[in-house]
């Protein structure tokens, strides 16, 4: 959708948002407040290139399906 992700730092969300890089990944709600009050500060045409380009074709649901497909073939 070429959002940019503010998402908690939980098992998933980390794994997928590096903070700053393709999104960003808070702590706590303070946190969330100065990511959204700032975000109209930042650059953030290539955070959302980035953000774009990695998710978009390693977690969308084809891939993901296809994903799951081969780890069952393999079981």
């Amino acid at each position: 959708m070429k959002k940019i992700c503010i998402v908690s730092n939980v098992i998933g969300n980390r794994d997928v948002i590096e903070n700053g890089i393709n999104g960003f990944v808070c702590n706590n709600l303070k946190e969330y407040e100065n990511c959204i009050k700032n975000i109209k500060n930042i650059n953030t045409t290539s955070i959302k290139k980035k953000e774009n380009e990695e998710i978009g074709k390693e977690y969308n649901i084809k891939y993901m399906c296809n994903q799951y497909k081969n780890a069952y073939k393999e079981i």
